[in-house]
């Protein structure tokens, strides 16, 4: 499956695809924004509520 994907000039330099577990890992590691890593923990309630609510009528297509 082919995702388009375009960074931002100056402000993105790469993406991934990560699970759940995996982003919240990344985005608390030393490799993340500085700045963002430290608010995450105040979001982060919101964004699973966020995530589960989209997904809950999620279906896998072929």
């Amino acid at each position: 499956m082919d995702i388009p994907i375009t960074l931002q000039a100056n402000e993105t330099i790469d993406y991934k695809f990560l699970p759940y577990d995996k982003f919240c890992d990344f985005i608390q590691s030393k490799a993340f924004a500085g700045s963002l890593r430290e608010r995450f923990p105040a979001y982060q309630n919101a964004l699973e509520t966020y995530v589960k609510q989209v997904l809950k009528d999620a279906t896998c297509k072929k």
